[in-house]
């Protein structure tokens, strides 16, 4: 199919990629029952002591009332705890249950490997011009 000038757009080339590693990113975690966001705001829960599910939401750049969904998830699933803040008794924290734990630890292995993976068409060099280019476009 002729694609004019549509392989030189840099929304398309980003997405096309996107969606090639995400392709693998969910076959990875399929077995686990987790989607990219629940593993990230997992990650984000294990590395920031009581944080409020506005500050997750805000980190992983999404409406906090799609948070609410995740974290609804992620709690009925006994991986998360919410509880009152320390330093506020009006706010809610958020937490890790030791299930929470032991599942991110399966899961950091499961994305390295998927790392490996989709970064093996690129030498070291290349993948770290890559994570450095991307960070400029994501501001």
């Amino acid at each position: 199919m002729e694609m004019g000038r549509l392989p030189d757009r840099l929304g398309y080339r980003l997405r096309r990629a996107q969606v090639a590693v995400f392709q693998d990113l969910f076959r990875e975690l399929a077995e686990f029952g987790i989607t990219p966001a629940e593993y990230s705001a997992l990650t984000l829960l294990a590395h920031n002591q009581a944080p409020r599910a506005g500050q997750i939401a805000e980190a992983l750049g999404i409406k906090p009332a799609n948070f609410v969904r995740l974290q609804e998830k992620l709690e009925g699933r006994g991986l998360i705890t919410r509880e009152r803040a320390p330093d506020d008794g009006r706010a809610m924290a958020l937490g890790l249950t030791d299930a929470g734990r032991g599942l991110l630890a399966a899961l950091d292995q499961a994305i390295e490997r998927h790392d490996v993976r989709a970064g093996a068409s690129l030498g070291v060099d290349d993948r770290a011009t890559l994570m450095r280019l991307l960070g400029v476009l994501a501001g």
